[in-house]
């Protein structure tokens, strides 16, 4: 690496939910709402998702203000994982209410969260917005292979060594038949691959979209599936999108440090299991969903005092945790895939808006360096110091989305991510943070 210079880059999330967009503008999540709703907004827009629901409960009560609520109580549940109360809001809310439209994209993932692939089709094919054909088709493909899993007892997988991996852990899977290494990116949905990866994996979209990833306008490619195998756990069935822009990423990749990027799995392959994802410790480690003995087993294989953080997830995957910046509490979308570091700094461990850095007192750097967060950043008692951010214009933060109407002040990546022991619990939607000791602080 030169000093002073970024040796690369990926952030590969797709910033909608890829293959199952509508024509309704998610931009309109931030506009002002009508007034009865305002108060139970606003605490929704900061991450308040039980004061926003206190909120919006009384809203029933009158035919003049129950469509707002319902409105309202289908985000806060949707948001919460309480996916058949999400559904359950949205049939309610009349037809001829304007913003009933903007909830068509977190129903449909709020069905298929759930298994019910029929109820995603059915309730795209009746919402009254056209949808694409290659999608409804790839639905009824889910439909009649749905995802399947197997897993049993806890299995742990270790990093790859190599040089790549300190920056987006690398770990062996076999797509296909196919051995491979594979990469973590909690901003991605389930395995994304380049053109050349696709063909090689024998894997083939059958629909294109344009949407917005690694900070820029791209098309993407839905429709396929593949099997997946972590060790002696398995995965039938699972979506694949197709991403151009990650055929110049891996040659920049390669070029900065000689590593393939191959396959990256992202945060729906991992919701399928309870993982943990142990920076310290170099390793993966995955047991059977709502398996108490196993996820006993699981967490005697953990050092260190636990500490837990509640996280909301909007459409497919896109997970907002709450922290805090001193005595200032944001809202980040953690999403692990940010590989941005120079020689001096080491890794980003945050993506944030220029005017959030003027905000929070960080001088904004020169071309080629990191800013740096004047105080601690912490989700509970996760903590860490002098954490390097990544800085990006206004307009490209915007340009990412709006998370639903939530207020999200940063991304949260694997600069910050590497220095614990990650447990993502998808039952209590609860991150488990461990730091083992002698890591030391940051």
């Amino acid at each position: 690496m030169k000093s002073g210079r970024f040796f690369g880059m990926l952030f590969s999330c797709a910033t909608a939910a890829v293959g199952f967009l509508t024509s309704c503008v998610s931009a309109n999540f931030v506009r002002e709402p009508e007034p009865p709703l305002q108060p139970a907004w606003a605490l929704y827009r900061k991450g308040n998702f039980a004061g926003a629901k206190a909120a919006a409960v009384p809203l029933l009560e009158s035919k003049e203000t129950e469509d707002a609520g319902h409105y309202l109580l289908c985000l806060v549940s949707h948001m919460t994982g309480e996916y058949p109360q999400a559904i359950a809001h949205y049939s309610l809310i009349r037809r001829s209410y304007p913003k009933r439209k903007l909830l068509v994209e977190p129903v449909a993932w709020s069905y298929i969260h759930l298994g019910d692939y029929e109820g995603a089709l059915r309730h795209l094919e009746t919402s009254g917005i056209r949808q694409e054909q290659a999608l409804l088709a790839a639905l009824a493909f889910w439909q009649d292979h749905p995802l399947q899993t197997e897993a049993a007892g806890v299995i742990e997988i270790p990093f790859t060594e190599d040089r790549l991996s300190p920056f987006m852990p690398g770990f062996r899977v076999r797509i296909n038949g196919h051995d491979v290494v594979a990469r973590l990116d909690t901003g991605g949905a389930f395995i994304h691959l380049s053109p050349a990866w696709a063909e090689r994996l024998g894997v083939r979209s059958t629909g294109r979209e344009k949407s917005f990833a690694s900070l820029m306008d791209v098309e993407i490619g839905y429709g396929g599936f593949a099997d997946l195998e972590f060790g002696s756990f398995s995965l039938r069935n699972v979506p694949v999108y197709v991403m151009d822009h990650l055929t110049a990423q891996s040659e920049g990749i390669a070029a900065a440090c000689g590593e393939e990027l191959g396959p990256i799995i992202g945060t729906n392959v991992f919701q399928q299991f309870l993982v943990t994802i142990d920076g310290p410790g170099k390793r993966f480690i995955l047991s059977p969903r709502g398996d108490a003995t196993a996820a006993a087993a699981h967490a005697a294989r953990l050092a260190g005092e636990a500490t837990e953080v509640p996280f909301a997830m909007w459409s497919d995957h896109f997970m907002i945790a709450r922290g805090r910046l001193g005595e200032v509490p944001l809202n980040l979308f953690v999403d692990s895939g940010l590989v941005m570091a120079n020689a001096e700094q080491g890794q980003a461990a945050l993506l944030a808006p220029v005017p959030a850095l003027e905000s929070w007192g960080a001088a904004v750097p020169e071309e080629g360096r990191f800013a740096v967060l004047p105080c601690v950043l912490g989700l509970g008692e996760a903590e860490g110091n002098d954490l390097p951010v990544f800085p990006v214009p206004e307009a490209t933060w915007k340009a990412m989305g709006d998370w639903g109407g939530v207020d999200v002040d940063a991304l949260l990546s694997w600069g910050f991510l590497k220095d614990f022991a990650w447990t993502l619990d998808f039952d209590r939607r609860v991150y488990v943070f461990r730091k083992p000791a002698g890591t030391g602080d940051r």
